[in-house]
């Protein structure tokens, strides 16, 4: 028994647009859990920021309390020589250059 042509037609239709149906969902699907993934990137790199940011902070605040010491203690103390205390504020300098990357509030 042979097909109609036009009833093989009607099925050829109805299954590209369920396809396309299928597709359509799963492009929103894929779609939704790109967006997810990126807020959640967002979100972790804006904690880091601010993490970042407080580090920045203390070293600043640290390296100025050395400064401070060393002016107090112009050759340092008995145990820790004023060497030691300027290498720490030079270390502390580099540290804080390199942090001028991350913006801060």
């Amino acid at each position: 028994m042979e097909r109609d042509p036009l009833t093989a037609f009607a099925r050829t239709l109805n299954r590209i647009a369920i396809a396309t149906v299928v597709l359509y969902v799963l492009l929103c699907v894929a779609g939704v859990a790109v967006y997810l993934q990126i807020r959640i990137s967002v979100r972790e790199n804006e904690t880091a920021r601010k993490g970042l940011c407080a580090l920045r902070a203390d070293l600043g605040r640290r390296q100025l309390s050395s400064l401070e010491f060393l002016k107090a203690h112009p050759n340092g103390i008995p145990g820790i020589p004023a060497s030691v205390i300027r290498n720490g504020v030079d270390n502390t300098a580099q540290t804080l250059e390199a942090l001028q990357v991350v913006k801060c509030p």
